[in-house]
């Protein structure tokens, strides 16, 4: 099967990125992670992040040409992209600080091929006028496409607290707005006929979150940090799907909820190093979203493309998992 990638300059430029800063890291130290800082501070984090579960399944393939029928579940397989999250805010010392925080994903993936036998697209699953059924013993060309997109936007008050000359704990209490969007393309022929399916998602929720961050000093220079976030929202979600076979009408579904419940639970690991009145940091975090990536128009079982394990299956929760590398530095202050 023939997947388009994009695996490119941006990811070799991510990872150009980890060895400079950390040669940079090196180089002298200092005392940027202080909790006593009074002033403005910022944060930029890049990412390769990949999407985990999202299972976007768009087919089943049925090649009946050997001795005995072999079923293929054709799902698209989500390539990772380049993420980026913003901090800004207030340090009022061991008072406390106030942050704002901007983090988004956006990815498009697709994949093409030719199959022999049956091929059966599941995304709008069976309707009022059947199942599509695209055969051909020579081969059916089809191409499906996905997009993904999700922010989220944080106001979150941090205390530190210390337990020791060389460890102290970060604690944190906020609010979230978090949006989720995502779109499903098919796109098939026979040779003779074309058909088409879709669906497109699109969720928005708000909600109180709150986390703690652990951090351990082994020098001056170097620094571990490990933390947990955990997000409760409300939503409401939208959907819509449809197929269109050639010579009929689109056939559509709509649904939509007012009251869903999500919850996203962030958590993070970081080597820090401090360089002035600079941190540099790698480390790998996963944000796992549930509740509000839930399918609200999904394929409806029957027909002759629902069987067994390859049929469709629900999905509740997803996950962004991350290799992250970032700067932190601090101004107007003391």
């Amino acid at each position: 099967m023939h997947v388009r990638k994009r695996f490119t300059l941006r990811n070799i430029s991510l990872l150009s990125a980890v060895a400079i800063l950390a040669m940079a890291a090196f180089s002298a130290p200092a005392m940027a992670g202080d909790p006593d800082f009074k002033g403005w501070y910022g944060n930029l984090d890049l990412a390769l992040t990949q999407p985990n579960s999202l299972d976007q399944h768009f087919a089943n393939h049925v090649d009946f040409s050997g001795s005995q029928t072999t079923d293929e579940r054709l799902v698209i397989d989500n390539d990772d992209d380049l993420t980026w999250r913003l901090d800004v805010g207030y340090s009022w010392g061991k008072k406390g600080r106030l942050q704002v925080s901007y983090w988004q994903f956006d990815n498009d993936d697709s994949q093409e091929d030719s199959l022999n036998g049956g091929v059966y697209p599941t995304i709008f699953g069976y309707g009022t006028n059947g199942g599509m059924y695209i055969y051909n013993s020579a081969g059916v060309d089809f191409e499906a496409s996905s997009s993904v997109k999700a922010t989220t936007w944080d106001v979150d008050y941090i205390r530190p607290m210390s337990a020791g000359d060389k460890f102290h704990v970060d604690w944190l209490a906020g609010l979230r707005v978090a949006d989720y969007e995502e779109t499903q393309d098919f796109a098939g022929t026979d040779g003779t006929y074309d058909y088409l399916q879709g669906k497109h998602i699109d969720a928005s929720s708000w909600g109180f979150r709150f986390g703690a961050t652990a951090v351990f000093d082994f020098t001056k220079m170097f620094s571990m940090e490990a933390g947990a976030a955990f997000s409760f929202l409300q939503g409401e979600t939208d959907g819509d799907s449809f197929q269109k076979f050639v010579g009929s009408s689109t056939e559509t579904n709509e649904a939509s909820d007012n009251h869903i419940r999500g919850q996203i639970n962030d958590y993070n690991i970081k080597a820090v190093w401090d360089v002035g009145p600079v941190d540099v940091y790698a480390g790998y975090s996963m944000s796992d979203w549930s509740g509000i990536v839930t399918d609200p128009v999904p394929g409806n079982e029957g027909g002759h493309f629902a069987a067994g394990p390859i049929r469709s299956r629900g999905r509740d929760n997803i996950s962004f998992n991350s290799w992250d590398v970032g700067v932190r530095w601090q101004f107007g202050g003391k």
